[in-house]
């Protein structure tokens, strides 16, 4: 079954539709929540608070869990971006598997020294650009483009 782990203010709970029958709620951040935790033989938990280092190290080898520690880092456009770079600098030929990146605001210049070297007549780049805000989800806010204009 699924076990939700829900703060404690319960007007700040996500409502859930994935839930079954066998599903239980559990409150508080550490001293409940980890002890029913540890006792829990749910396959999933469906974590809606920030993960508690300590509370990660609970999770039996058969549980399945929505968030992890570090999650960010991959998770997060921006991160990601800032990490396969990273990668790539270490490890040039196993990490160019990506296309060209740039984190905008903070790689504009450099993106505009590209966009520009690519540009055609009108100021318009041969090459689509897929614009994705950093804290986005279920697609909100990605856009395509060859105009520097709309970006």
């Amino acid at each position: 079954g699924w076990k939700l782990i829900a703060p404690t203010d319960s007007s700040s709970t996500k409502k859930s539709t994935a839930t079954s029958s066998s599903s239980s709620s559990s409150s508080g951040r550490a001293g409940k929540s980890q002890q029913q935790l540890s006792r829990s033989n749910c396959n999933v938990l469906w974590v809606d608070i920030a993960i508690l280092h300590d509370f990660f190290f609970l999770i039996q080898p058969w549980q399945c869990i929505n968030h992890f520690p570090g999650m960010c880092n991959i998770a997060r456009k921006t991160r990601l971006a800032q990490n396969l770079e990273a990668m790539k600098n270490k490890f040039p030929t196993e990490y160019n598997f990506y296309p060209q990146t740039y984190s905008l605001p903070k790689d504009f210049t450099a993106f505009g020294r590209h966009f520009a070297s690519d540009s055609g007549r009108g100021g318009k780049s041969k090459h689509t650009w897929i614009i994705k805000p950093d804290g986005g989800a279920k697609g909100k806010g990605i856009f395509l483009t060859r105009d520097m204009a709309e970006i």
